[in-house]
């Protein structure tokens, strides 16, 4: 029988086949990106194959993004990847707050509107452009911080990448919404793919730092355009009602822990800058990105896979307990023996 929450007239198992069960028809329709959250016996095969192919997708991107890390390492210098690293680590707030949680609140909604969604995409957009604005009018006052005129020009082209980052959330969280993770699982890896290939050819020619600057500009790109390709949502005007109040106060509470988090996680490269060389940051950012592509670009696909599966579950509060105790059990069976294994064998890593 028809699932409720689907499209009108399609079986879930016809659903699921095909490009994650996307119709020529339905494709070109935006409204197939607003179906009303309902529970459906396909669920757990959704999630399931959405988990497999997001899994596979996050380990690839981190292996990707691995041995782009050793081979940059051997063409550019530690004090280059230090320069980048500053502001990196200045700006790891940047993301959460360009997506301000309301990514999630897209994805988790029960019922959404595209008016809804269009001011949380001009929202999103907004806090981007004003964030890249800000750092590249902060760049000279970094550079003297750190005593490093260089540092004023990595601010300024990395500033692109919050614009382009602000572009493509909203996009993004309407393929998860009707769990189309291989298509977020493509836009993600070719973007990461077309970066490391500029990055190490620009690395190749010379660039120094600039070929690290131009990788994340290229990532950047691809995936917003990526994003814009696969989704055929667009924006339209935006329009304020209490729904999207709700929304972007769910995505406070989102975005407060996101960038208390992250500013913890960055505290200590911050410091260690103003202290010591760009060298010193430049080992110590080698070995942290490559214990961070170990284990946390897995976590980043989960938790947008259990977002948009558990999400369907939320009005039966017994059964998304369940499933939400059951998935931190099979997280921990996993991640807690690679962190232990990273601690114990980083001797063996190419040096």
């Amino acid at each position: 029988p028809d699932n409720p929450g689907y499209p009108a007239g399609r079986s879930g198992r016809h659903w699921v086949s095909g490009r994650e069960g996307r119709s020529a028809d339905m494709a070109k329709s935006a409204d197939y990106y607003f179906q009303d959250h309902s529970p459906s016996g396909e669920l757990g095969r959704l999630a399931l194959r959405g988990g497999v192919i997001s899994v596979v997708s996050g380990y690839g991107t981190a292996i990707l993004q691995l041995l782009a890390t050793i081979v940059l390492a051997r063409l550019l210098t530690p004090e280059d990847f230090g320069l980048v690293s500053i502001i990196a680590v200045l700006t790891s707030f940047a993301p959460f707050l360009i997506d301000f949680g309301v990514g999630d609140a897209t994805t988790q909604r029960k019922r959404i509107t595209q008016d809804q969604v269009s001011t949380l995409f001009w929202l999103s957009s907004g806090i981007g452009f004003s964030i890249a604005s800000l750092l590249a009018v902060c760049g000279p006052l970094i550079a003297l911080l750190y005593r490093d005129p260089r540092l004023e020009s990595v601010a300024l082209y990395s500033a692109a990448t919050f614009a382009l980052s602000g572009m493509a959330g909203q996009h993004l969280a309407l393929l998860r919404r009707t769990m189309q993770f291989t298509a977020v699982a493509k836009v993600q890896f070719f973007g990461t793919l077309a970066g490391v290939v500029l990055g190490i050819l620009a690395a190749a020619c010379g660039l120094g730092y600039g070929a690290l600057v131009l990788r994340q500009i290229v990532n950047s790109a691809c995936v917003a355009a990526g994003a814009w390709l696969a989704c055929a949502w667009r924006p339209s005007r935006p329009a304020v009602d209490r729904e999207v109040k709700a929304m972007v106060r769910f995505g406070m509470n989102v975005v407060g822990f996101s960038v208390v988090y992250s500013l913890g996680r960055a505290a200590d490269c911050i410091v260690l800058g103003l202290f010591y060389s760009v060298t010193v940051v430049g080992y110590y950012q080698i070995a942290f990105t490559l214990y961070d592509y170990s284990i946390f670009m897995m976590l980043g696909q989960l938790h947008n896979i259990g977002s948009a599966a558990l999400s369907r579950r939320q009005s039966n509060h017994a059964a998304l307990s369940q499933k939400y105790e059951a998935a931190l059990s099979a997280l921990a069976f996993f991640v807690m023996p690679a962190a232990a294994i990273l601690s114990v064998t980083p001797r063996t890593w190419p040096s």
